[in-house]
């Protein structure tokens, strides 16, 4: 039997029930029969299945430097891309900084010296009044100080963008859904300290029996509901 035959059967013996009623009452005498026609309808059965909303964008951001936190974003609080959502203590990356740049300060006064040394030294030697191994001692002292700067600025510059990656910033807008760590904890470099996520994108999953897929295909509007308020929403199957 086809599924076409099942629907007209079920049809036929629905408006039998429905008719049963009307019959009695007229052979009572109370009320007139009534005769209905029996049409044929194909009946779409309404399965519900339970869902989860999740996010499609979230991220559990964590600390990029070690240190201590000042200042975490509350739960619930809606950040734009950019802005910061926990902040450690900078203190110490602040002095080394400070430590770094007055080495490359006194190196750089050393190279002054140690240039003026080296052209000193090459009009004596064009002079035959020094030897040769003087000026390139000279030239040597000169080059590894030129080093020792851009070592120190390296350093410094390294230290800086410590220093800025100690404001843990938001990759998208989003909202902060947990904290994982409190103000004053220590945090560790890869340490999570917030859970943000973006609910402008959102999806719902869900599992359905596998001879129910036979019926959806991709793009097919779902009827979505929710509770308590059980507003009814119009999704399209990503199957």
């Amino acid at each position: 039997m086809n599924m076409r035959a099942s629907n007209l059967i079920a049809t036929l013996l629905a408006a039998a029930v429905m008719a049963l009623p009307t019959a009695l009452t007229a052979q009572n005498g109370s009320a007139p029969v009534v005769v209905s026609i029996a049409t044929e309808r194909l009946l779409a059965p309404v399965t519900a299945y339970p869902g989860t909303v999740i996010s499609r964008n979230q991220a559990r951001l964590a600390a990029e430097v070690e240190g201590r936190l000042e200042w975490v974003a509350e739960v619930g609080s809606a950040v734009r891309m950019g802005e910061t959502v926990a902040r450690l203590d900078d203190v110490l990356l602040e002095q080394t900084i400070r430590a770094e740049q007055a080495v490359v300060t006194r190196e750089q006064a050393r190279l002054v010296y140690q240039a003026a040394e080296v052209k000193r030294l090459a009009a004596l030697v064009r002079r035959n009044s020094v030897p040769q191994s003087e000026l390139d001692q000279a030239i040597a002292n000169r080059e590894m100080t030129e080093a020792e700067i851009a070592a120190s600025e390296a350093r410094v510059a390294l230290t800086r963008e410590r220093l800025a990656r100690t404001e843990l910033r938001a990759p998208f807008d989003g909202v902060v859904t947990e904290r994982l760590l409190e103000r004053g904890e220590w945090a560790e470099s890869g340490a999570a300290i917030v859970r943000l996520v973006d609910t402008s994108l959102l999806e719902v999953q869900t599992w359905i029996p596998l001879n129910a897929l036979k019926h959806v295909q991709v793009g097919s509007k779902l009827a979505l509901s929710s509770n308590p308020s059980s507003a009814v929403e119009i999704g399209r199957a990503h199957v």
